[in-house]
C-alpha cells in the first residue's frame, strides 16, 4: 500500500513552507475528487443476501479506506441487473415503483452507499456488484498499483494549496496550470475506464420494458 506522504517528493520542492499534515490532506482530498470522477478504482464486493420483502441494503466496501462511488455492475445470482438511478426511474414510471414487488430485474443507487432493488424481491436474493470507489474521507493509504495517477494527485492538491491567500507558497497563476492539468487527467481517464480501458465500448442506459 502506499502513503500520501509517498508523493511528497513531487511536491514539497513547490510549497516551501507548506506544513506536511496539510499536504497530506489535500493529497487526499484531491485523490477522493479524482477517483469520484474517474471511476479508475473498481472492487467486487462479497455477495450480499437480501431477504425477501427486503428493497434496500448497504454497500459493503472497505469503509476504513474506501467509500462507495457508482454501481458498474451488479447480478442476481448468475443473472445481471440492469443498473438505474431514481431520477431515472422516476421519469419511466408514473406510479410509485418502489411499491412493485415481483422477481428484481434492476438495482437502483439511491444514495452512493445505499441501493434498492427493483421490484421488491418476492424471495431471497444474493447480490454480487462490482462498484467504483474513492479514499475514504479518513484513508491514510491507497492501493500500490494507483500511484500510476500520482501527477493528477499531485496536480489537484497543488492547485489548492497554491490558491491559499496569504501564504508563501501562494501562487495563484501556477494553481490555475495545475488546476487545468488536473481537469484534463481526470477526462483523460475517465474516458480510458468508461471504455475499459481500450476493450470495450460505453453502453447506453437499458430502457424498461
Amino acid at each position: 500500500m502506499a502513503a500520501w506522504s509517498d508523493l511528497f517528493p513531487d511536491m514539497m520542492g513547490r510549497i516551501h513552507g507548506c506544513p506536511a499534515p496539510l499536504v497530506e490532506n489535500e493529497l487526499r482530498r484531491a485523490a477522493i475528487d479524482f477517483f469520484r470522477r474517474s471511476r479508475v478504482w473498481k472492487v467486487m464486493l462479497d455477495p450480499i443476501l437480501v431477504p425477501a420483502n427486503t428493497a434496500e441494503f448497504d454497500l459493503m466496501a472497505d469503509v476504513s479506506t474506501q467509500f462507495p462511488v457508482r454501481i458498474e455492475k451488479a447480478w442476481n445470482g448468475a443473472w445481471p441487473l440492469a443498473v438505474y438511478t431514481a431520477e431515472g426511474m422516476d421519469a419511466d414510471f408514473k406510479d410509485n415503483w418502489m411499491t412493485h414487488q415481483g422477481q428484481s430485474t434492476g438495482i437502483v443507487q439511491m444514495v452512493p452507499n445505499s441501493v434498492r432493488l427493483y421490484p421488491i424481491p418476492v424471495s431471497d436474493v444474493t447480490i454480487t456488484a462490482r462498484i467504483s470507489v474513492s479514499p475514504s474521507d479518513t484513508a491514510t493509504l491507497f492501493p500500490d498499483e494507483y500511484l500510476r495517477y500520482r501527477r493528477a494527485f499531485t496536480d489537484g492538491a497543488l492547485a489548492e494549496l497554491m490558491s491559499y491567500e496569504g501564504e508563501v507558497w501562494s501562487n495563484p497563476e501556477r494553481a490555475e496550470f495545475f488546476r487545468e492539468r488536473f481537469e484534463a487527467e481526470i477526462g483523460t481517464f475517465a474516458a480510458q475506464a468508461a471504455h475499459a480501458f481500450g476493450r470495450g465500448r460505453v453502453r447506453s442506459r437499458p430502457k424498461l420494458c
